[in-house]
């Protein structure tokens, strides 16, 4: 059994329990939440490209970053080394890692920090900017974001701080980002690559 598989089997449980757990009601101060010192498999970051000959999905685990919530103000930022991402196949993944691709050795990060958050309910309507490969584009998103009381993370393993789950999911098109399908891998790599976020966020001791 796959480490991925492992990773992904227990983020879906811990969502599972949190979801039985969670109220609705977001802080009402601001609350900022980290990523420093979470375990990988409660982070999942995943670029996804789907086409009639072949699906590729690449996953990290490792990520960097913090989330601020408030009624009024709010903030995220989340990095994800280039190097860290894993399709399945190791040759795949030094392309991808090359200077055709991403080009990790110039630009080691895929980033995205959100300067304009507005609340609705449990998600959260983000614009912000999205930079891979060394090009920034504007980029609006959809978060859903739950807050798991302190003594819900105690029982659920977390430990005694309060924590956030987060998922979003939106699409960026390689080309944006100077990033140029050879025409040998164009029947099997889509412009169009979809971003799945899902991870767990620690509450930052002030």
């Amino acid at each position: 059994m796959s480490k991925q598989f492992l990773a992904s089997s227990t983020l879906t449980t811990l969502a599972a329990s949190f979801i039985l757990m969670a109220t609705t009601a977001m802080p009402a101060a601001a609350d900022t939440y980290s990523l420093a010192g979470v375990e990988a498999k409660l982070i999942s970051v995943q670029f996804e490209s789907q086409m009639e000959v072949e699906d590729i999905i690449g996953t990290s685990h490792q990520a960097t970053g913090s989330v601020t919530l408030d009624d009024k103000a709010a903030a995220f930022k989340l990095e994800v080394p280039v190097a860290s991402l894993r399709t399945g196949i190791d040759l795949r993944d030094e392309n991808i890692r090359s200077d055709a691709w991403l080009d990790a050795a110039k630009f080691p990060t895929i980033s995205f920090a959100g300067t304009s958050i507005v609340k609705s309910g449990t998600s959260y309507k983000v614009s912000g900017t999205f930079t891979m490969r060394g090009k920034s584009k504007p980029v609006t998103v959809t978060a859903d974001v739950r807050e798991i009381a302190a003594d819900d993370a105690k029982k659920l393993g977390l430990g005694d701080s309060k924590w956030v789950r987060i998922r979003s999911a939106f699409t960026v098109q390689l080309s944006d980002f100077g990033i140029k399908i050879p025409g040998m891998t164009a029947s099997k790599v889509n412009n169009t690559w979809t971003v799945k976020v899902s991870l767990f966020a620690k509450a930052s001791t002030k």
